[in-house]
Order: structure tokens, then C-alpha cells, then sequence
């Protein structure tokens, strides 16, 4: 990657900046849980949509930021040569697809500090 492509990072966080961002999205992952009730209770079943999807994306950010503080209970943050179980994904999926016999890597979301605000 040339330098003028590469990504600039300042590596200047501290470790108390990613403790409070923790705590944010922790936060912001209850809110979405709370609207996902709310929304269940409404019958609001696009709304109970995108709360999901916003919680799930939560979690990656969660387990992500306990990753880079080095908690304990947290081991792996990516998953490699993954191979989705589900009978919807392995009836669509060929052959010839690039997702056989090559590894596969899904990452976790990652969202911005000023996202979490």
C-alpha cells in the first residue's frame, strides 16, 4: 500500500478515551435493546428491524473495544474460513463461488467515535 493510500492513525487514544467509548456503546447497545422491546410491543416490525441490526453492530463494536483493553473473557474478534450453516446460504451458493475452499473473513462493524454520540 503506498503511502499515499494508507490510512493515517495517530496511535495517540488513551487507554481512558477507549474505556469511556466502552462504556458509550454499551449504553448505546441498551438503547437499541430498549427500542427492540418497545418496538415488539408496537408490532412495529421495521422498527424491531433495524434495532437488531443496530444492536448486533454494538456488539462487534463491544467486543472489539474489551479486545483492544485486553479483557480476558474476549479471544477471538474475527472469524476465519467461516462457512455459514444455513441451508438458505449453502442452496444459493456454487461451486465456482469464491467463498468455497478460500478463506473467508468477516469483520467485526466498527463504527466511529462521533457515532457513538
Amino acid at each position: 500500500m503506498s503511502s499515499d493510500t494508507a490510512p493515517r492513525r495517530s496511535y495517540d487514544r488513551s487507554w481512558e478515551e477507549i474505556e469511556e467509548m466502552l462504556q458509550r456503546a454499551e449504553a448505546k447497545r441498551q438503547e437499541w435493546k430498549s427500542w427492540f422491546d418497545e418496538c415488539r410491543r408496537n408490532e412495529d416490525r421495521d422498527g424491531m428491524k433495524e434495532a437488531a441490526r443496530n444492536h448486533k453492530a454494538l456488539d462487534g463494536v463491544v467486543k472489539t473495544l474489551k479486545w483492544t483493553l485486553g479483557e480476558k473473557k474476549v479471544s477471538q474478534i474475527l472469524w476465519i474460513d467461516y462457512q455459514p450453516r444455513c441451508a438458505y446460504w449453502t442452496s444459493r451458493v456454487s461451486s465456482s463461488s469464491p467463498f468455497i475452499g478460500s478463506p473467508t473473513v468477516i469483520a467485526i462493524a466498527s463504527v466511529t467515535f462521533s457515532a457513538l454520540s
